[in-house]
């Protein structure tokens, strides 16, 4: 009778850890969805903390054992979608329609503030759709020497989609940020960001009056922009391609790449199959789920 109740005893616990864990879950996704996704907020944070505290503490074996080691864990695999706000800066919340009718709200930047003023034409206004990260194992063969010294290496890609909004009208987007990550402690992966580029969508691909906008807008835009270019911008440039060994876009090729290295890193906050938790070298937080 002893081991019988011991083992219940048991089963109610796991079951009120997972409980907890997932009642945590629907708080933060509820306070995300209340607050436009910022993580800021003081609500999303305790939320945060809250659902970090318990997964850290967790007796459940599976779970308290991705916590120890969260950035080796095959869980941090796979196509993310993030559900919180885009942290770039000076952006603008606006009230959009859904495909059902419904209300929702979006963020605008200009393309310069996505992009670093990487992209061209910096001014033109674009909306964020979504904000996916693609994390997979990369072939051996692909890799270069100094990545093959990298245990645990895995893509780190950001694919964001936009909608443009010219005079001429609006268009959709994209652009592809490519990188790699790997685990560097039992909390930390480091992440470096290596190129990207500006694309169109595939679906929009085949799609005349999209293509005649697409070439309408970006035309020599990288011309035009050397051309109209002030000194702080010059000198802006000028670091960065120095710094970074950035080689930038053109009007015939609209890629950078990055030659010279530069390491970010996120503290994983939570993990499970299908939701993550991060907070950045920035301070930035961002959760995401399973595509």
């Amino acid at each position: 009778m002893a081991v019988i109740s011991s083992t219940k005893n048991s089963s109610n616990i796991i079951m009120t850890e997972k409980q907890a864990i997932e009642t945590a879950k629907e708080t933060l996704r509820k306070i995300l969805k209340e607050n436009h996704g910022s993580t800021k907020d003081e609500k999303a944070m305790e939320a945060i903390e809250q659902l970090s505290q318990l997964w850290k503490t967790c007796s459940i074996k599976s779970v308290s054992e991705t916590a120890k080691s969260a950035p080796n864990s095959k869980l941090v695999l796979g196509d993310w979608k993030i559900i919180s706000a885009p942290d770039f800066p000076n952006g603008t919340l606006v009230e959009s329609t859904t495909k059902d009718g419904n209300t929702c709200h979006k963020f605008q930047y200009t393309l310069g503030r996505i992009s670093f003023n990487i992209f061209q034409p910096k001014d033109m206004l674009c909306t964020i759709e979504g904000i996916q990260n693609f994390i997979r194992n990369m072939e051996q063969t692909d890799l270069s020497k100094e990545q093959q010294q990298c245990k645990g290496i895995a893509t780190y890609n950001v694919l964001i989609d936009l909608m443009f909004h010219t005079p001429n009208g609006d268009f959709p987007g994209e652009i592809m940020m490519e990188g790699y990550c790997y685990p560097e402690s039992d909390t930390r992966v480091t992440v470096i960001f290596t190129g990207g580029e500006l694309r169109k969508r595939k679906s929009a691909m085949q799609d005349c009056d999209i293509s005649k906008l697409w070439e309408q807008t970006f035309a020599n835009a990288y011309k035009k922009a050397d051309m109209e270019r002030g000194y702080v911008e010059q000198l802006m440039q000028y670091v960065m391609k120095s710094v970074l060994k950035l080689e930038m876009p053109t009007d015939d090729n609209p890629r950078y790449e990055m030659k010279r290295v530069m390491k970010g890193y996120l503290d994983i906050l939570y993990l499970d199959e299908s939701f993550r938790v991060t907070r950045g070298n920035r301070g930035s937080v961002v959760v995401v789920e399973k595509s």
